[in-house]
């Protein structure tokens, strides 16, 4: 799905980057701070995780730091038939306990249903600072649903291009198979059926039970 107009998302966006319109990002120390609090890193899994079955993943042995991987299926997201991204290059990001983020390159998205939202972002201590974009279809505001990181952090370089989507109101598949959203309401996983946990986000699965926060 390319588009001449993708070049003019891609400029606007870094046009907005430049202009620093976002909060303080943190502080090194905040950052360090951040990523040495976590208990569980992937090297083991833990008592109280599900043991996976032939053919299934534990979010628990996902690594932290994070790791990229590619996606061997077609990855698609439409909105009440409408095709917004379609593509067989997509990348995702495993990290301990929660569902993986899946991204998918700006080439492979209808980008008339992405607007850039400015003075909005957020910083993740691995990956960096994220950008987000409003999705409207056919007249349908589906909020700030999508997001990039067009300047992320060293190791993360490969997902720069590409963008995120919450799956919640979007139909999002991977393969023949449509995904259902990270348990909370705050992640922007893609739980597939073969990930078992307990997955971020399911009750009683909080930050504050597995990191020194």
């Amino acid at each position: 799905m390319k588009h001449v107009t993708t070049l003019l998302l891609i400029l606007t966006m870094l046009a907005y980057e430049t202009k620093g319109q976002c909060k303080e990002a943190p502080s090194s120390f905040e950052i360090a701070h951040s990523r040495a609090k976590w208990v569980y890193r992937g090297d083991a899994l833990p008592s109280f995780a599900t043991v996976p079955k032939p053919g299934e993943r534990s979010v628990w042995l996902f690594h932290r730091p994070p790791r990229i991987e590619t996606v061997p299926e077609q990855v698609s997201v439409s909105y009440k038939g409408k095709l917004i991204a379609i593509s067989n290059i997509t990348l995702r990001v495993c990290e301990t306990a929660g569902s993986p983020v899946y991204y998918i390159p700006y080439t492979d998205i209808n980008e008339k249903y992405l607007t850039l939202v400015p003075n909005k972002c957020s910083y993740c201590e691995w990956k960096g600072r994220a950008s987000y974009f409003r999705v409207n279809v056919s007249g349908d505001d589906l909020g700030d649903i999508a997001f990039s990181y067009e300047y992320p952090n060293s190791g993360y370089t490969p997902i720069a291009g590409h963008v995120g989507f919450y799956a919640g109101v979007l139909e999002c598949k991977v393969g023949s198979e449509i995904v259902t959203p990270q348990p909370g309401g705050v992640y922007a996983g893609w739980t597939t059926s073969d990930l078992v946990g307990p997955i971020k986000g399911t009750p009683g699965v909080v930050d504050e039970k597995y990191c020194n926060c």
